[in-house]
This record gives C-alpha cells, structure tokens and sequence, in this order.
C-alpha cells in the first residue's frame, strides 16, 4: 500500500563518485552514464518519498520517462566527487515535471536536466493522469528553466540525411519495465555521430522525445542529420512509427575551474 512518508521532501540530494568505467575517452562522464544517474537518483527520491518501484507497481502504476533536455555546463571527470540534487516541478498536462542538477565540490554547476514522466499503468500501458497518484507529490518550480524545454528534438524538413545505422533490441537493453531502457538511446546517439567529431568535442546540449517503447526483437532504423557546423539531429523509427527524436549540440572541450 502506498504511504506518502510524513518527513517527504520536495528536494533531495546525494554525492557520488565518478567511477572510470562510466567515462569516455576522454576521462569525462559519458551521455549514457549521466543519464543513468539521473534515472537512480529519481526513483531514489521517490523511494526517499515513500514510493518504492516495487508498491508502485503493486498499484499498477509505473513512471516512464518522455522527454529529456541536458544542458552541460562542464563535464564531470572519472574520479571527481559531485553532488547530485534534483526535485520535482510543475505538472504539465499528463506529464510531470522534474529538475537534475550536477554540482562540483567548488559550487561549479556542471549539468542541469528537465525531464518529463509520464504515470502508466504497467498491464494495460495506458497512460494515467497525475490526478490518479493518491497522493500529491511535493515539488518546487522556483528552478524551473524554460530554455531547456526549448531545445528542439525534430528534426527541420530541409536537412538532408548524413549517415545510417540500426539497432536491435536485445536482452541486456531491457530494463525491469520490458522495454529499451532509456539510457540506452544516448549510446545509439552517440554511436551514430562521426567519431572524429566525438573525438574532438564535447556534448554540450542533449535532447530526447521518446515516443513509442522499443522491445526485445525490434529493429530501429537511424537517421542522422546535420544543421550548421555543430548542431546534429537524429531520428529512430521501427518500421513507419517514430520510436524516439533527438539533437546533440557538440562543442569545444571546458577546462576544469
């Protein structure tokens, strides 16, 4: 049965250590690795909260996650202890709202984050409105910020297609909802874009619209599209349906402060 705690905070915060293996060839926190990081410290915050995934689904009731806009300020390095604090925002419509932010030992903001979740009913996999949650979650929209939610994630009509690829699910991409774990999307991005400009940049800003859930045995087409010189979009789709959208803005490489 599910029991909002009585001490329930709109906030929470933790501090990590950046493991070697989450990082890229650069020595700095890979797309995939900050994006599982934000999925732990969430569900940590609603177990904290009194919801545990496991009487969540009791309940029939699951979070799935929709959308995601990361700007990086400066990427966190293998072995740098950082502070990880997030909260819930506004609800908008079906979706509610939640901000990440990564912070140095210094007060340096490394990565801020807006994510958007969507309520589904794990049986049927039909949406629920927020008002069905029994209780109200308790969040903050003081640190909302506007210009995330306006990074773009389709892709403009006259970019022509630059480059393919293809990803079949398999097993180690389900997570315990029996689908493509969100995580997974940043490797296929990251994957697809051209390796001397991985080489050479950093992500800068991310974006993703998830839009229909992948499972063991689909195929996903990819597309990748460039605007201007540092700017890419990419689009996965199962067969005609749209599986997800996304945009990466690349950049030069930020020194430590």
């Amino acid at each position: 049965m599910l029991q909002l705690h009585p001490k329930a905070s709109a906030h929470y915060e933790k501090q990590i250590t950046i493991p070697d293996y989450q990082c890229d060839i650069h020595g700095e926190m890979k797309l995939s690795s900050v994006l599982k990081q934000i999925q732990r410290v969430s569900n940590q915050h609603l177990e904290e909260m009194g919801f545990s995934y496991q009487d969540l689904w009791k309940e029939n009731i699951v979070f799935l996650l929709a959308r995601m806009a990361l700007r990086c300020h400066r990427s966190p390095r293998s072995e740098e202890e950082i502070k990880i604090k997030t909260n819930p925002q506004i609800n908008k419509g079906a979706q509610l709202l939640r901000r990440i932010e990564f912070w140095s030992q210094k007060g340096e903001l490394l990565l801020e984050a807006q994510s958007s979740w969507l309520m589904v009913n794990p049986v049927t996999r039909k949406i629920l409105r927020p008002s069905a949650f029994p209780f109200e979650i308790p969040g903050d929209s003081s640190n909302y910020e506007p210009s995330l939610d306006e990074i773009k994630t389709k892709c403009p009509k006259d970019l022509a297609e630059i480059s393919q690829g293809e990803k079949m699910v398999q097993y180690s991409d389900l997570d315990c909802n029996y689908h493509l774990n969100n995580t997974v999307y940043a490797d296929m991005v990251c994957n697809l874009l051209p390796y001397e400009e991985m080489e050479k940049k950093r992500w800068q800003e991310f974006a993703i619209h998830y839009r229909k859930e992948a499972v063991m045995g689909d195929a996903i087409s990819l597309g990748l599209f460039r605007q201007g010189e540092y700017r890419y979009y990419i689009q996965g789709n199962k067969g005609e349906t749209s599986c997800f959208e996304a945009s990466i803005l690349l950049g030069e490489p930020k020194e430590i402060v």
